[in-house]
Parts: structure tokens; C-alpha cells; sequence
């Protein structure tokens, strides 16, 4: 039954009803609506629901737009998995430093906010001086992330700074956990919001 579902889903048919007399109903419209009504109607246990949600990845991305939608549907929490889908460096903080060795604290803002699904990620400051001469910072270690909603991110760092003026640069987040390919996201540093005196 759940194919015979899966098929009227991806088509948007309409619900096969037992009763003649029932108004015509579109699956994924009913489905919106009540989703255990139409799980029930055709039959659909919560174990076939669950087995379905839990394909891997790469099995889930072989298959139609609107199936992957119906998965969608079926886990209403938020699918964003982390870097999330924004990242901006609110602050950092001294915005002010001797030239040397600096422990800096970088925070970043998470629009819209995001949950965070407990993969490990990697996060890489590059700070830029106005020579074009960059300075990897060292992310110090474990970076505690808030519980969702996380709407900021703020972790500290170590750098060692020796040209005075102003610096730019990125910070990268990648997502690690295995795939082929790493989504990362990049959080621009404006010129100015960091200054080595």
C-alpha cells in the first residue's frame, strides 16, 4: 500500500475513496491536512513511515522532487542541517589588539536559525591584512553549540598578528561525517572589524 501511496503522492491523484459519494480529494493536499487520515486510508503503518524516512542520503537523492518532498513532509522539524543556511561574523571581540599572539572571540549569526543534527563540523578563521598576507587562525577546542533554535555560534580562537592596520578575511565551517562532498558554508570578516595596533 504504501507504494500504491507513494505513486498517487508523486502524481497528486487523487484519494481512492470507498464511498462514491466522498468529494474527490488530492493526495497531497489531504495528506497537508491530515497526514494520519491519509496514512490510515491507505493503509500506511508507522513502520513503513519511519523505514521510509530513514533512507540514506544517496538512495534519497535519486529519487523525484516530489517524493523527496513527501519525506520532507513526513519530518516537519527542521531539515537544515548544520553549517545552516546563513553565516555572517557579527563580532569580534577585542576589536582591538597588539601585534603578536591574540586569543579573539568570534561570533557569528544563524539566519535563518538552524538545528544543529550533532555531525562534527570544522571551523577555519583566515584573517587577510592589508598586504594580502593571511593569518590561519586556531579554533580552540570543543566549540559549544546552544540548543535549537540556534540563531549565533561564538567560539575563540588563537592568531598571531604582526603587521599593523586593518584585517578581513572568512570563516569556513564544513560539515565532516564521511560524504563525497563536504558542504561548507563561508562567513565574510569586514575590513575593520578587526585592528592590530
Amino acid at each position: 500500500m504504501l507504494l500504491y501511496f507513494i505513486t498517487d503522492y508523486v502524481r497528486d491523484g487523487f484519494i481512492p475513496e470507498v464511498a462514491e459519494t466522498r468529494p474527490k480529494r488530492r493526495v497531497r493536499e489531504a495528506f497537508a491536512k491530515d497526514p494520519d487520515a491519509v496514512c490510515h486510508e491507505y493503509g500506511i503503518s508507522q513502520g513503513d513511515l519511519e523505514t521510509l524516512g530513514q533512507l540514506p542520503p544517496q538512495v534519497s537523492a535519486l529519487l523525484p522532487a516530489t517524493v523527496r518532498d513527501f519525506l520532507r513532509a513526513l519530518n516537519p522539524a527542521p531539515s537544515l542541517l548544520w553549517p545552516g543556511p546563513t553565516l555572517s561574523v557579527q563580532a569580534i571581540t577585542p576589536g582591538e589588539v597588539r601585534r603578536g599572539d591574540v586569543l579573539l572571540t568570534i561570533n557569528m549569526a544563524v539566519d535563518p536559525p538552524d538545528a544543529f543534527d550533532g555531525s562534527p563540523f570544522v571551523v577555519e578563521p583566515v584573517f587577510t591584512d592589508s598586504q594580502g598576507e593571511q593569518v590561519k587562525a586556531t579554533p580552540i577546542l570543543p566549540i559549544r553549540v546552544p540548543p535549537a533554535p540556534v540563531t549565533e555560534l561564538s567560539f575563540d580562537c588563537r592568531a598571531t598578528l604582526v603587521r599593523p592596520g586593518a584585517y578581513h578575511g572568512k570563516v569556513t565551517v564544513s560539515k565532516l561525517g564521511g560524504e563525497a562532498a563536504q558542504p561548507t558554508k563561508v562567513a565574510q570578516i569586514e575590513l575593520g572589524q578587526l585592528w592590530v595596533r
